[in-house]
């Protein structure tokens, strides 16, 4: 009986003793290495979409290691006012058509005079300060990497400034402003520093963060005054500077502050120079999210050898006690 159990019986001779060999002499230290590494690389990423977009103590945002697309190719175009137009106010708006994703700034007298985004409408529309007498009103479209696009074609505009406020002695008030911000961190603080040329003293100088907070602040000169301000939220800021002097003349200025996050809707070039897609920043951000899924592999690459390898020894273990039932 024996014998015919044994013809029908293949044991197949593992060069083992039939000891469980320790974890060194397995595979084990390459897969938990392995895993090491992956968790490793995530890590390091992660640190690095924190890095890029940092602000220096001068407050301006440092984005490196950014290799450069074409630039827009699409004008804007100013829909209104039109030429020919005059104001008896300096406040005015303008708006037009654009593309979606990127930004317009608006320029009159080639001085910056304010930036906004291009709604998913694909419309722009701000206020900005006309300068006395003739304003050239030209727009400009410019993607997250400041590349500009080709100008709109100008419109010509006057502000007949009113007669209590006219000087012929003091120049008009006009105040600077960097055009963007971008690449913030939510809670990381950066300084704005709006500086006020011409007037005359005393001014007063006011700032809406657009999150519910404002700044406000006296000077006594004209000059540069730093604000310091740190978002809690992600998401794209259109602050405004009011200045004012002691003649009543007044200057408003707006530009962006991007925070970076889930809402955040800022796009670089496309390969056309026309379709915009993520940022830089972003994309790094999806890699991150994606890199998940190698750790996740490996874990369960892991796993799955040990479950086999209990298997096999498991097996291995029974065959052996066969034998010796056998007394092979």
């Amino acid at each position: 009986m024996y014998n015919k159990l044994l013809s029908k019986t293949k044991l197949s001779h593992h060069g083992h003793t039939g000891k469980v060999l320790h974890h060194s002499h397995t595979m084990y230290p390459v897969l938990v290495a392995l895993l090491a590494m992956t968790a490793l690389i995530v890590v390091l990423a992660n640190h690095s979409v924190y890095a890029v977009g940092s602000a220096s103590e001068q407050g301006d945002i440092r984005v490196s290691g950014i290799v450069k697309g074409p630039a827009p190719t699409q004008q804007a175009v100013i829909t209104s006012p039109i030429t020919g137009t005059t104001y008896p106010s300096r406040l005015v708006a303008i708006s037009g058509k654009c593309a979606y994703g990127f930004f317009v700034d608006v320029y009159s007298n080639n001085i910056f005079s304010g930036s906004v985004e291009c709604d998913k409408n694909s419309n722009f529309r701000l206020f900005i300060s006309l300068f006395p007498g003739k304003n050239v009103l030209i727009a400009k479209v410019e993607d997250a990497l400041g590349q500009d696009g080709p100008d709109s074609a100008p419109v010509i505009v006057y502000y007949n400034e009113p007669e209590e406020i006219r000087s012929p002695v003091v120049s008009d008030l006009v105040v600077k402003l960097k055009d963007r911000y971008v690449g913030l961190n939510p809670k990381q603080t950066f300084n704005l520093r709006p500086e006020l040329v011409g007037g005359k003293g005393p001014y007063t100088l006011d700032i809406d963060w657009k999150d519910g907070e404002s700044f406000h602040a006296h000077l006594k000169s004209e000059g540069v005054i730093t604000a310091t301000h740190s978002y809690s939220k992600p998401g794209n800021y259109r602050i405004t500077v009011l200045a004012a002097d002691s003649h009543a003349r007044a200057y408003q200025i707006g530009t962006m502050v991007i925070v970076n996050g889930v809402s955040q809707e800022i796009f670089a070039t496309g390969n056309n120079g026309n379709s915009p897609r993520p940022t830089p920043i972003n994309s790094i951000r999806s890699a991150i999210a994606q890199s998940w899924v190698s750790v996740s592999a490996t874990t369960i690459m892991l796993g799955g050898f040990w479950a086999a390898q209990k298997v096999s020894y498991a097996k291995m273990l029974h065959q052996i006690k066969l034998k010796k039932n056998l007394n092979i």
